[in-house]
């Protein structure tokens, strides 16, 4: 039973994790880094436009890091309450998705889900 619990908590999770706007923020991120990058690197731009400009990316790149955080914070809390109410239906499961054998089944069944889940969604 708790292997099946196990197996509905991956697939559950994988599938927030998809919905999560996750690699938008991360391409993000990335384009904010690189952007400010090429003006710190540039020389056709002058100091003085640098020391004005490099805020904006700064707190571009740090909402963007709150937004990732957000994320993943909000992926934390639904799988940690689903672990919680699993684990008050069948005691032990806590322990055992927390074990080494719990996390290997649960992330070898979450990038099974999610293979499947591409295959199924790019045929419909």
């Amino acid at each position: 039973m708790i292997w099946l619990l196990a197996l509905i908590l991956s697939c559950v999770g994988t599938e927030v994790f998809v919905h999560l706007p996750i690699a938008r923020s991360v391409a993000r991120t990335l384009a904010s880094g690189t952007q400010a990058s090429r003006v710190i690197l540039s020389s056709a731009i002058s100091d003085h436009w640098k020391e004005k400009v490099m805020p904006t990316y700064a707190l571009r790149m740090g909402r963007q890091s709150l937004m990732l955080t957000a994320c993943f914070a909000f992926l934390t809390g639904i799988v940690g309450g689903l672990v919680l109410i699993m684990d008050r239906l069948v005691p032990g499961t806590a322990l055992f998705i927390a074990s080494g054998p719990g996390l290997v089944f649960s992330f070898f069944i979450s990038i099974l889900y999610y293979q499947a889940r591409r295959h199924i969604v790019r045929a419909g």
